[in-house]
């Protein structure tokens, strides 16, 4: 029996249909979400640098608020190559929300806290499809406070740092496997807090010009619960889950009075995410699912139609965490293009709203496991977020 239930285990659990989409949120504001995160540690355009580089709130003076609402929408529908009943579209829709607040303590010390969704995305397949004993619905949801701090050294160089304590909660379920009791379904919850430490660092060439870095170090979430709580098996077993370290290098540069050039390279290192602990009774093992790291370019610009009213616009591409061949559909993740657009409008002197849309691309994502083979076809994902901005 125990050996069944490792390979259940395997079968299920490394194939967790919670991390579904699971890459790093860029949409953690409006105008990043319309730059399609371009010059995201460089920008420090509001509070909202805290999420970007904290190192960007020493360009801040006064006390600032940064708020946002928001929603993420999709369609990953399956074709699958036999008969059998496709899963219809699984993304579910979820709310977005960020808030951002800054003060300047002197000339030289600035401090902050963010709070914002650092991963996420749900999976909910049609109850009846043909891949429902390997997933059914999974959702992983990651809820970020930042307290930070930041230091102006001298007018070229500023540095910065946050503490980001992520909530993280994940659920996950299927049914039963053939020849197991109807008990015997997976129906796993948990939720657990971890610990990053986000260091930035921004140079200033001129007002016109500036390079920002950001490093986010990796984080675990250590999940306990029973995987199966029908049945009298794998019970009070535990699921750590890493959440990768980052590396981002932004710029800069104010062509003239109108435009503006944003640009972003960042590295992940997924290739730790996919090396999952598992431990239950006499059980414990660490699961290599494959994944490499991951890359992101992207480049924007902003306009400045008049004094008070702004257009930003950015395009991004991501490489994708799994290749086709370690693709499943309890993972359907896959490179990406992003397409951001927005603006912003100054009400008044100290107060401006924003709005941001991105269009992600994900395209065709073919994959095969035992008993069901097909492709998520033309998938894609639509953020939109509507936020305000004040200076008191």
């Amino acid at each position: 029996m125990n050996k069944y239930i490792n390979g259940l285990l395997l079968t299920l659990l490394f194939n967790c249909p919670a991390l579904a989409g699971g890459l790093a949120l860029y949409e953690t504001s409006p105008d990043n979400s319309a730059s399609a995160n371009a010059g995201s540690a460089a920008k420090a355009q509001g509070p909202a640098t805290i999420a970007g580089n904290p190192a960007g709130m020493a360009l801040l003076d006064g006390t600032q608020i940064q708020l946002s609402a928001g929603v993420v929408s999709g369609d990953m529908t399956i074709k699958l190559d036999n008969d059998g009943v496709s899963g219809g579209n699984p993304v579910q829709t979820a709310p977005l929300g960020t808030l951002y607040i800054t003060h300047a303590l002197d000339e030289r010390w600035s401090a902050g806290i963010g709070l914002f969704g650092s991963h996420g995305l749900g999976l909910s397949y049609d109850p009846q499809w043909s891949g429902s004993r390997y997933v059914q619905y999974g959702n992983i949801t990651g809820i970020a406070m930042a307290p930070s701090l930041a230091l102006r050294i001298n007018p070229q160089w500023s540095v910065g740092m946050s503490l980001i304590a992520s909530q993280g909660k994940v659920e996950m379920k299927s049914t039963p496997l053939p020849n197991m009791s109807s008990a015997a379904k997976l129906d796993f919850s948990a939720n657990d807090w971890a610990y990053a430490a986000s260091l930035g660092v921004i140079y200033e060439k001129d007002e016109n010009t500036r390079i920002g870095l950001n490093y986010i170090s990796e984080s675990e979430w250590r999940l306990k619960g029973d995987l199966f709580p029908g049945a009298d098996i794998a019970q009070n077993s535990r699921i750590n889950i890493v959440m990768p370290q980052s590396l981002t290098l932004s710029g800069y540069h104010q062509l003239n009075e109108q435009w503006t050039l944003l640009g972003s390279i960042n590295w992940q290192q997924w290739s730790r995410f996919g090396e999952m602990d598992i431990s239950y009774a006499q059980f414990n093992t660490t699961k290599n699912l494959g994944y490499q790291d991951t890359w992101h370019a992207s480049i924007g610009t902003q306009f400045s139609v008049s004094e008070k009213f702004r257009l930003s616009t950015g395009i991004a591409y991501d490489s994708s965490p799994v290749n086709d061949a370690n693709r499943t559909v309890n993972i359907p993740m896959g490179k990406a293009w992003r397409f951001g657009l927005g603006g912003d409008y100054q009400i008044i002197p100290s107060t401006t709203i924003e709005l941001g849309y991105t269009f992600v691309r994900i395209g065709d994502m073919p994959f095969e496991q035992p008993g069901i083979s097909g492709v998520y076809e033309n998938s894609r994902l639509h953020f939109v977020m509507l936020g305000l901005k004040h200076k008191f």
